[in-house]
């Protein structure tokens, strides 16, 4: 893929090359995005003209966008829906359930004890039933995007969008230890 292409690319499945949708083969996407950066990093262009030092930096940083964008579920799932015309703003949800949900998992996460003799085991019964709602999650984003249900598909990507939160919330405690 030339400069030009990279540049008129619509879209990063385009320009690596993919299928769009929630599913893509990682190590395609490696490979590809080891040959683009090759071809554009700006230090290939350190001898270029101004203008094409600018273009190889706006290239490089598109690669990087859209490398970081496709090879993490979340964003990937985030962009899917942006393609279909969704912005993600940052919101609460409207779901009562979900929200009661949100309240007991932090409550949950908040009595756990780094100083007692079981913190590990809490941490990791946390951590694998947090992995169970992320599975359940991510099958009904995808089954709501596969019945073209955007809007359905985006509400799931919001509770998806807590719990990798929530992930990070544990991985602190964990580093606490």
């Amino acid at each position: 893929m030339n400069s030009q292409n990279i540049l008129n690319s619509s879209n990063y499945f385009e320009l690596f090359e993919l299928t769009e949708g929630f599913e893509i083969d990682i190590n395609e996407l490696n490979a590809r995005f080891r040959f683009l950066q090759k071809a554009v990093h700006p230090d290939q262009h350190a001898m270029g003209t101004s203008k094409e030092q600018l273009l190889a930096q706006q290239l490089s940083a598109k690669t990087n966008d859209g490398y970081q964008t496709l090879k993490t579920p979340l964003l990937r799932y985030r962009y899917l829906l942006s393609l279909k015309g969704l912005e993600f703003k940052e919101h609460t949800h409207k779901d009562a359930g979900f929200l009661m949900l949100q309240m007991q998992l932090r409550e949950d996460l908040s009595e756990i004890d780094i100083h007692a003799n079981d913190v590990d085991a809490k941490i990791d019964a946390f951590n694998e039933q947090l992995q169970n709602m992320i599975t359940n999650q991510t099958g009904a984003f995808k089954n709501a995007y596969l019945a073209q249900d955007y809007n359905g598909a985006y509400n799931e990507v919001v509770k998806l969008t807590f719990f990798e939160k929530l992930k990070q919330d544990v991985e602190r405690l964990e580093d606490q230890l």
